[in-house]
């Protein structure tokens, strides 16, 4: 656009030059092609003005879609990191669902007790011909033994079984002979769970997250048939 103006220009003074040596140009159309050239030469003043404002905005325009773009990829990672933390939520929920159902199925202690009771027979049979278990020495080793493994108190038959299985598996794990025994007190209408331990002929007996051993039955008679 400037060089077309820059040529017009150009024409325009050629031509007032040729007609003025020619025939003689007036002054009032001397003035008036001046006018036109002082017009077109502002003209293209103005005209690169335009240019260099629209310029400029192009490049504010450029950077604000650049901006823009960025942001959309922002709100994509944001929306796959959505969808990542709804998958561990659904998975965390279905997880929740299955220790929920195992908790209900726990508030039914006979039946949870009885099927505890077969799968404890049945490690009992694994884990016995493995190691060799002995019995506790003293009352005082075993007094010592229970209290550095004291659990929190139960509150139900089924978590007082659970207790009672999860203190017999520690002290398989080191060595020891331990029962677990679950008694239904038609009296009071209630569980008794214990874990139970001899010392020499004596058969002691302890309470799931209860301090303190008794005795059970001391000096005790093996019953034959």
């Amino acid at each position: 656009m400037r060089k077309a103006a820059w040529g017009l220009i150009l024409i325009l003074i050629l031509v007032v030059a040729l007609a003025g040596c020619s025939s003689g140009v007036s002054k009032d159309k001397y003035n008036k092609v001046k006018s036109d050239l002082d017009q077109a030469n502002q003209k293209l003043v103005d005209n690169e003005q335009i240019l260099i404002t629209r310029d400029q905005e192009l490049n504010t325009a450029n950077a604000t879609i650049a901006d823009i773009q960025a942001q959309l990829n922002a709100l994509k990672a944001t929306e796959q990191t959505a969808m990542l933390l709804q998958q561990q939520l659904n998975t965390a929920t279905m997880t929740i669902a299955d220790l929920q159902a195992l908790l209900d199925a726990l508030e039914y202690p006979e039946q949870t007790i009885i099927l505890l009771q077969q799968q404890l027979n049945a490690c009992r049979s694994t884990i016995c011909p493995l190691t060799p278990l002995r019995e506790f020495t003293t009352v005082s080793e075993l007094e010592s033994w229970v209290s550095s493994h004291m659990e929190p108190a139960p509150t139900t038959a089924g978590q007082a079984f659970r207790t009672a299985v999860k203190i017999q598996k520690a002290a398989v794990q080191e060595g020891y002979i331990m029962s677990v025994t679950a008694e239904y007190d038609e009296t009071i209408k209630q569980y008794r769970v214990r874990c139970q331990a001899f010392v020499e002929n004596s058969l002691y007996h302890w309470s799931p997250g209860t301090p303190g051993v008794f005795v059970d039955y001391p000096g005790g008679q093996l019953l034959l048939p």
